[in-house]
């Protein structure tokens, strides 16, 4: 053997004995002896440094925590494919950070093992699932709705693939609110029937849009969709009676769609 294949084949031996043992089989990684700990210090850390390196600008704060959160996905990817349903305050900052990054899918996975497994958000007052739900329909309110109001004045540019995000993520939503347990659940609940309405009455489809509205004015009475209401009924009923395929493609749009009742 040549003195450089000798000195490559100890060097692959050396590293071998220096690789970390693994936890036993069948061990859950939460279960290693500092794992959550040190993440939850990391967690703390990450706080710190993103207050300090942002204090005034919050967009630019929002961004970075985008990429605060790579150094935890495969942590989180862990511990929930374990199992685990302990409190892990590790795993509701995340959801926050994606939340305000607005990485909506990722926010998404998080959340729902969150509820699922009852986590708590001990730093403010309101549960994690009215916190999300209020975030994503103030911000479909703000950014879909206003920004059609706009659109139609024209003083607003093309649909931004963020937009397209948001848009998924509320509908995505929609069916969330139902079973998710939220404080306030009626009134969050007529906000994504209102947005839900607009998003409808945007496309046309009158049939959706008087339901959506109807749903929204049962809920909260002074939510503001009563003269939306009606034209949205008005058009529906000419839809319906009108002799032309505009009607044929309105009810299957709508036809198996599961409209909320509560």
């Amino acid at each position: 053997m040549s003195l450089s294949k000798f000195r490559a084949k100890r060097a692959a031996v050396k590293a071998e004995r220096q690789k970390p043992t693994p936890p036993p089989k069948g061990l859950q990684p939460d279960t290693v002896p500092g794992d959550y700990a040190l993440m939850a210090a990391l967690v703390k850390q990450d706080i710190e440094h993103l207050k300090a390196e942002f204090p005034d600008d919050h967009a630019a704060r929002n961004k970075a925590k985008g990429e605060v959160l790579k150094k935890y996905r495969q942590y989180l990817t862990d511990w929930m494919q374990a199992g685990q349903t302990h409190q892990n305050d590790v795993l509701v900052q995340n959801v926050m950070w994606a939340l305000d990054s607005t990485q909506y899918e990722w926010m998404l996975e998080l959340a729902d093992y969150a509820i699922k497994t009852n986590q708590a958000i001990t730093w403010v007052k309101r549960n994690l699932a009215t916190i999300i739900a209020d975030t994503v329909v103030q911000a479909a309110d703000d950014q879909l709705i206003r920004r059609e109001g706009k659109k139609r004045m024209g003083g607003i540019q093309a649909e931004t693939p963020e937009l397209k995000d948001l848009e998924v993520i509320f509908k995505a939503m929609l069916e969330r609110v139902e079973h998710w347990p939220l404080s306030a659940k009626n009134i969050i609940r007529a906000q994504y029937a209102m947005v839900a309405g607009f998003l409808a009455e945007r496309d046309k489809n009158w049939p959706d849009a008087a339901r959506w509205y109807g749903l929204a004015d049962e809920l909260k009475p002074d939510i503001g969709v009563k003269g939306r209401l009606k034209e949205a009924e008005k058009n529906a009923k000419t839809a319906a009676i009108a002799p032309t395929t505009q009607s044929t493609t309105l009810a299957g749009a709508t036809a198996g769609k599961t409209i909320p009742t509560g």
